[in-house]
């Protein structure tokens, strides 16, 4: 007769040095950084969260491409900014993680969903939320970007190989009933198109300030449900705070506030009527308007698009090549802006912060 017997569990020590994902601000000395790709990139459908969220001025074309490619033009345009980001970063010594290039233009199907394919591999900071040690998958609003985590696979099964932990939020259903139709537009108060049924959050509704503080915001992808469990999955050693802003529209907080060093604030005043208290001994720096020409196309951003830059540490910041005036301000407030061109990669939807998750820093 066979007998059974309890066997030890098989657990990989995590290697010498410690965990690869160490990070706990915004601005602490960049040493590892993840960089997204531009590849084939689709148009997602039209539904009610990209009404809420997308600017008037990308509707026309956006519901005119919807499901297809965009111009080839501009994809190659944000790819050669994008990958210069990459080689630029690595000249500095920064470690260099790129995503697998997948194909978004296969279908995406769930129990209670579905829809044409993704969206791109171009915004971690979007997907994945970092901090201390930990790397989080999040339970992202959008239908495209369901699977969205899948291309960061490879990098993220190597940081939990090496000591990090990986976890993942519980995966939303998306039914159609999280849409709100009964939304209120045009009122004082915000009011979000997604409901409370299940938690959902893209990670670039949230920055790190130090201390084990986050700060984050209600958004038409954040809601209090996937607040309450980020507080939870990091414990009572940190503390979650969110906020409602002035944008009429909000996904992702990088353009309304972004830390750039310690007590030091950049502030898009058009967007923030009163600053949150856990900024209230801080120097609130404001940046100058764009200058970016009307002309050129961002579909699913505002101007303010220019504010989401990206900290090398607390002197040096990554800036739009063309952004002169702000560069100016930059020297004005103490740092030394780094001009890079990367206007075309503004075009779909982000900027140097969007298009990286730090997940190495000091």
């Amino acid at each position: 007769m066979s007998t059974w017997q309890l066997q030890e569990p098989v657990v990989a020590p995590p290697r010498p040095g410690g965990s690869p994902v160490r990070v706990a601000t915004e601005w602490e000395p960049l040493r590892e950084v993840i960089v997204g790709v531009v590849d084939d990139m689709r148009v997602p459908e039209w539904d009610p969260s990209m009404r809420a969220v997308v600017p008037r001025h990308g509707r026309v074309p956006l519901t005119g491409w919807a499901g297809r490619r965009f111009p080839a033009d501009l994809v190659e345009a944000a790819r050669r900014e994008v990958d210069g980001l990459a080689d630029f970063l690595e000249r500095q010594g920064v470690v260099v993680r790129r995503p697998n290039v997948v194909d978004h233009h296969r279908p995406v199907v769930t129990p209670h969903f579905a829809t044409g394919g993704g969206f791109h591999s171009a915004m971690p900071r979007d997907s994945l939320f970092a901090l201390d040690d930990l790397v989080l998958e999040t339970p992202m609003a959008w239908r495209s970007r369901y699977f969205e985590t899948f291309a960061f696979r490879t990098i993220l099964r190597d940081y939990f190989e090496r000591g990090a932990r990986w976890a993942a939020a519980p995966k939303p259903q998306l039914r159609d009933s999280l849409w709100r139709d009964d939304r209120v537009r045009d009122h004082d108060e915000f009011d979000p198109v997604i409901t409370e049924d299940e938690p959902l959050f893209d990670a670039a509704d949230f920055v790190r300030i130090g201390n084990g503080v986050v700060v984050g915001q209600l958004s038409h992808v954040t809601n209090r449900a996937g607040v309450r469990w980020l507080q939870r999955q990091l414990g009572p050693g940190h503390q979650v705070l969110t906020y409602v802003f002035d944008d009429d529209g909000p996904m992702h907080i990088d353009t309304t506030l972004l830390p750039m060093g310690e007590g030091r604030v950049l502030v898009n005043e058009a967007w923030v009527s009163r600053l949150p208290d856990v900024f209230a001994d801080w120097e609130v720096l404001v940046p100058p308007p764009s200058q970016l020409s009307p002309a050129h196309p961002l579909y699913y951003t505002s101007r303010w698009i220019h504010c989401n830059v990206l900290m090398l540490d607390e002197e040096h910041v990554l800036v739009e090549a063309e952004e002169a005036e702000f560069a100016a301000y930059l020297r004005k407030w103490g740092f030394e802006p780094i001009p890079l061109p990367f206007k075309h990669f503004q075009t779909f939807g982000g900027s140097f912060h969007c298009a990286t998750l730090d997940v190495r820093r000091g």
